[in-house]
């Protein structure tokens, strides 16, 4: 007597075992497509220097960093085994003031701002083949976007940072896995976006630090990453994963 669902169980496990042989044949034996797109901004206000410096901020300061990875979509027609793999990086850095090594003294007499935005965004690729495909976002990174503000940063040593006015510091991260198409025989897709925002006010850094605040502190951090819309026509077997974090 057979168990009801069993047929069900036994299709999906042959269908688990072929998709792992897709992945295996695809990895030894197959053709690439890369493409990679990178990103990189960095922006500070100001910055001391690697001695011990004593630093009345009296004038305002502002740093604004601003990077947009946007990959270009990807259309192409393959034959056989073929990997197409893509990578969107976008990374953004900003300080508002920086005192690098040695035993700081500063005091914050003006507004400062500080400001990072990353975007990363993989390109939508479309694939035409008559074998078996690997769509992968994953091997080569995917999309990732990275900011990092801080306001005031203490840097090494023992400093004494001190407040009187207004420091402000905002991150924003958003990644897109994009959009993937393809007709296979065997067809194997892994998808990843990662998005991460890090924002401090005032950061004492290493060593022995003495902080006082008699203004205002505020920081946001904001991180939103986006999965992908995969579409799969399967002429045999098709498997799909999706990584988001």
């Amino acid at each position: 007597m057979k168990r009801p669902g069993g047929v069900g169980i036994v299709r999906s496990s042959t269908q688990f075992v072929a998709a792992i042989a897709a992945c295996l044949f695809v990895f030894f034996f197959s053709s690439n497509v890369f493409a990679d797109t990178t990103d990189e901004v960095e922006d500070e206000s100001l910055t001391l220097t690697e001695a011990a410096d004593t630093e009345d901020v009296v004038d305002p300061q502002s740093a604004d960093a601003t990077a947009d990875a946007q990959q270009g979509d990807i259309d192409v027609i393959l034959f056989g085994s073929d990997i197409v793999d893509e990578a969107a990086i976008g990374t953004a850095t900003a300080t508002g003031v920086n005192a690098l090594a040695g035993d700081d003294t500063v005091t914050l007499s003006n507004t400062i701002e500080s400001s990072a935005d990353a975007t990363a965004k993989a390109g939508d690729v479309s694939i035409g083949t008559v074998g078996v495909v690997s769509v992968s976002s994953a091997w080569n990174g995917g999309a990732i976007a990275t900011s990092t503000s801080t306001g005031v940063s203490g840097g090494d040593d023992a400093d004494t940072l001190n407040n009187i006015s207004t420091v402000t510091s905002t991150a924003n991260s958003t990644s897109n896995a994009g959009q993937y198409s393809t007709p296979a025989v065997l067809a194997v897709t892994v998808v990843t976006a990662s998005a991460t925002a890090t924002s401090t006010g005032i950061a004492g850094g290493e060593g022995s630090n003495s902080v006082f605040n008699s203004g205002e502190l505020s920081s946001n951090s904001s991180a939103t990453a986006n999965s992908a819309s995969v579409d799969i026509v399967p002429i045999g077997v098709a498997a799909n994963t999706d990584f988001t974090w």
